[in-house]
């Protein structure tokens, strides 16, 4: 409390005093800007599935000129520069997945589908035990998935896709691999089991087929 009759100082110099001179912030270049730009374009397109070429579209760069004058040359991004993003992010995403699944006994599951532009997609996922004991999954690939989807064609995949993840001082050791019951991947377990690689069926899928086969009374 202030005692009566003292005078009071309200100027900026000691407001400063009691609340500190706040940290300038650095000045951004255009190059910096542009960069900013792409990483958060690259995640927002990837988490909204936006296609690469919508930032090329002038009614999607016409909404940046209120923000800045020079926004043209910030957001100034093609699909090739997209898709540069996209693999630089992709092999930042490898490296933290090989440091996060160090020296821990993975088993995957993968799966093969069509989507509606008739191109073929395939992911493989790891999961594993971390140290805490607690059940942790990682996506070691996704990708569209060139050339016949045979048995034998996703088993050379899926080792090449596992044997990114064992480096100098880390070995992935895939106990199993977990499918669900088609007929390529009834030939892809032969091929794991020949290589001397377990493999299994997925559990919810074949409750799910059995599921099918009763409602309709097969």
């Amino acid at each position: 409390m202030f005692e009566e009759g003292e005078k009071v100082s309200t100027s900026t110099n000691t407001m400063k005093g009691h609340f500190g001179a706040k940290a300038k912030e650095p000045m951004l270049g255009m190059k910096d800007k542009k960069e900013q730009f792409k990483v958060a374009a690259i995640f927002w397109a990837i988490e909204e599935a936006v296609p690469f070429h919508m930032f090329s579209r002038p009614t999607f760069r016409n909404m940046f000129k209120p923000l800045n004058k020079r926004s043209g040359e910030i957001v100034n991004i093609d699909d090739r520069g997209m898709r540069e993003m996209a693999n630089k992010m992709g092999k930042y995403a490898e490296e933290a997945t090989l440091k996060e699944i160090k020296d821990c006994e993975v088993a995957w599951t993968t799966d093969h589908w069509t989507g509606p532009n008739d191109e073929s997609y395939s992911t493989v996922t790891a999961h594993y035990i971390d140290e805490n004991w607690v059940l942790q999954s990682a996506i070691l690939d996704f990708k569209v998935f060139c050339g016949s989807t045979t048995g034998e064609n996703i088993y050379h995949d899926i080792e090449s896709v596992l044997a990114k993840f064992q480096g100098e001082s880390t070995m992935v050791l895939d106990t199993i691999g977990i499918t669900d019951t088609t007929g390529n991947m009834g030939k892809l377990g032969a091929y794991c089991r020949e290589n001397k690689r377990r493999h299994g069926y997925c559990t919810d899928h074949n409750f799910n087929r059995n599921a099918q086969l009763a409602f309709d009374r097969e």
